[in-house]
């Protein structure tokens, strides 16, 4: 299987990048598409760019509160002068883990054994086996709660300002 190239010109869909990642069997084919991956996100989102933010006359409400909230529980947008090496190697495999969790046990399985990854909720499918509905139901309820949470501790910071 040759290895599928990305353009950093080009804007991808998930499906397009990690997607073509599921498919893969072997170790060389993993190490050179993750190795692809990593330099198509450094040449992408590496690179100083203009924020099409910066363009609009002023921002609505929704969005000035967005990047409240992003800038008070998240330290902000990612900013692409910080982007590292290391941080673009720790967002694919993060990505790659998520992704693979809408696949089979059997795929998700050798997509984290060959990406050394795992899903960034559920964690390695080899050592915290396949997710429960129950397990699932409990992960979602618990970002939600920390969601809210997160929301009313931004809106009384607002209030307060």
């Amino acid at each position: 299987m040759k290895t599928k190239k990305l353009n950093p010109k080009l804007t991808y869909t998930f499906g397009e990048t990690l997607g073509y990642a599921m498919g893969i069997k072997t170790q060389a084919e993993a190490d050179a598409y993750f190795k692809e991956l990593i330099d198509y996100s450094m040449a992408k989102y590496a690179t100083p760019r203009r924020s099409c933010a910066g363009s609009a006359p002023r921002a609505t409400r929704s969005r000035r509160r967005m990047a409240d909230w992003l800038r008070d529980e998240w330290g902000g947008l990612p900013d692409a002068s910080t982007l590292t090496r290391e941080k673009a190697e720790e967002n694919c495999r993060s990505s790659l883990g998520y992704y693979a969790g809408y696949y089979s046990n059997e795929t998700r399985e050798r997509v984290e054994r060959l990406f050394k990854c795992a899903h960034p909720i559920f964690g390695s499918i080899r050592t915290e086996g396949a997710p429960t509905f129950q397990k699932a139901f409990a992960a979602g309820k618990k970002l939600g709660e920390q969601a809210r949470r997160a929301s009313v501790k931004a809106m009384k910071k607002r209030s307060t300002r």
